[in-house]
C-alpha cells in the first residue's frame, strides 16, 4: 500500500471519527433545547432498569458501538438514531430501485414544492401542502396512472430547509416505479401531473412556484444528488449540515446552535422537531415492497446485531462518568483501538477526576 492510499485510508477514518463525535455533540444540544422529551434526554445515555451492565460490541468493520442503551428512535430530533434509521433505509431503497431497474422498469425523481414566505407558518402551511398532494393522489390523472399500470408505485420523503431570506421551504421528494415504457411516451404521461399538482395546491389556497413541480429521469436525479446517489438523498438529504445555498437543513440549525451558540437556529430547531414529530420520514406505497421482494423492516432500525462480539462492559457506575464526562464518542474510539485493557484505563481515570471533582467541592465520591 502507498504512502499517499494510507494518507487518504487515514483521513477517511478521521473524519468518519470526527462526524460521530459530532452526532454526539448535537444530541447533547438537542437534549438541551427539548427538555420536555423524556426520551431524548435518555437515549444512548440510560442503562435500562433490567440490565446490570453495558456492553460495548465490536462491528463487522472493526469499530465499536454500544449494545443494550435505551433509544429514542427519533430521525427528526436525535442525530445518533437518525444516522442509523437513515443508513438502513438507504441501503433497502438502494436494493429496491436495483430490484426494479433490472427487471427493465425505471425510476424517475419527482419533486414537489410550492410558493412559500419568511412569514408562512410552518405548521399551517404544511398541512396545506400535505393536503395538496393527497388531493392530487385521488385525482384522475394519478389514478389513470395507477390503473393503467404506468406507475407500479412509489416512495415518498419529506424534507425541510430553512433560509433567511424565504423562510421555510418544505418539499417532497417522490421516487416513481415506472414500468418499462419508452423515455419519451413515460415523459408524456407523467407530465400531465404537473397541471393535477397546480390544481391541487390552488384548491388548498397555495401557489405553485416556477420550481414547484420538477421531474427528472433516474440518471439525471442521480447526478442532481452528486456523490450521495439518487437512493441516499432520498433518506440522507436531511442530514448533512447545510442546504443549497444560504438553506440550513435542521442538523445544519442543531449544528450552528452547538458549535456557533446561535440562539435563532436553536428555536428554529426546535419549531421544526414540534411540526415533525411523528410524521414519517419515509413511506412506501402500498404493496411496493412486496412487489420488489423486500422484507420488512424490522422495528427497532439502526440497531446492530448482538451476536457481535463484546470488547467490554461497563457498570453502571463506570457508565455513568463517561455520560456525565460527555466522553461517549471517544471511548468508542478507545475500545475499537485499544480493547478492553484501554477502555478500563480510559474509565478509571474519568472516576479518579469524578472523584477528585467531588473531594475539591467537599461531597462524598458518589458510590453508585
Amino acid at each position: 500500500m502507498s504512502n499517499t492510499t494510507r494518507k487518504v485510508d487515514t483521513d477517511a477514518g478521521e473524519a468518519a471519527k470526527e462526524r460521530r463525535r459530532q452526532r454526539y455533540r448535537l444530541q447533547e444540544g438537542a437534549a438541551e433545547l427539548r427538555v420536555e422529551e423524556r426520551r431524548l434526554r435518555a437515549c444512548c445515555k440510560v442503562i435500562p432498569w433490567h440490565r446490570e451492565r453495558l456492553a460495548i460490541k465490536e462491528t463487522a468493520e472493526g469499530e465499536a458501538r454500544y449494545a443494550g442503551l435505551v433509544r429514542c428512535g427519533s430521525w427528526v430530533q436525535c442525530p445518533i438514531c437518525a444516522s442509523g434509521i437513515c443508513a438502513a433505509r438507504a441501503i433497502e431503497l438502494s436494493l429496491g430501485v436495483a430490484t426494479w431497474l433490472a427487471t427493465g422498469g425505471s425510476v424517475w425523481l419527482l419533486t414537489l414544492t410550492a410558493r412559500h414566505g419568511r412569514n408562512d407558518d410552518l405548521r399551517a402551511w404544511l398541512c396545506a401542502f400535505t393536503a395538496a398532494e393527497k388531493r392530487m393522489k385521488q385525482g384522475r390523472i394519478w389514478r389513470r396512472l395507477r390503473e393503467d399500470d404506468v406507475l407500479a408505485g412509489t416512495v415518498r420523503a419529506l424534507e425541510v430547509t430553512h433560509g433567511f431570506q424565504a423562510g421555510w421551504h418544505p418539499h417532497v421528494h417522490l421516487m416513481l416505479f415506472c414500468c418499462a415504457l419508452a423515455p419519451e411516451m413515460l415523459l408524456i404521461r407523467l407530465s400531465f401531473l404537473e397541471t393535477a399538482w397546480r390544481q391541487a395546491l390552488a384548491c388548498e389556497g397555495l401557489d405553485c412556484a416556477d420550481v414547484g413541480f420538477d421531474l427528472r429521469p433516474g440518471e439525471a436525479a442521480a447526478a442532481y444528488v452528486n456523490k450521495w446517489g439518487l437512493a441516499q438523498e432520498m433518506t440522507l438529504g436531511h442530514t448533512v449540515k447545510g442546504g443549497r445555498g444560504e438553506n440550513r437543513t435542521p442538523w445544519g440549525l442543531l449544528f450552528d446552535y452547538v458549535e456557533t451558540s446561535d440562539r435563532y437556529a436553536g428555536a428554529l430547531f426546535c419549531l421544526f422537531a414540534e411540526v415533525f414529530k411523528g410524521r414519517r420520514q419515509l413511506f412506501w406505497s402500498h404493496r411496493l415492497k412486496s412487489r420488489l421482494g423486500l422484507a420488512p423492516a424490522p422495528p427497532d432500525e439502526g440497531c446492530g446485531d448482538d451476536l457481535d462480539a463484546t470488547i467490554a462492559e461497563l457498570e453502571r457506575r463506570e457508565w455513568g462518568a463517561v455520560v456525565a464526562a460527555r466522553m461517549r464518542a471517544q471511548l468508542l474510539e478507545v475500545a475499537a483501538r485499544g480493547g478492553a485493557v484501554a477502555v478500563a484505563a480510559f474509565v478509571g481515570d474519568l472516576l479518579d477526576q469524578r472523584r477528585a471533582l467531588a473531594l475539591s467541592r467537599g461531597k462524598e465520591p458518589d458510590a453508585r
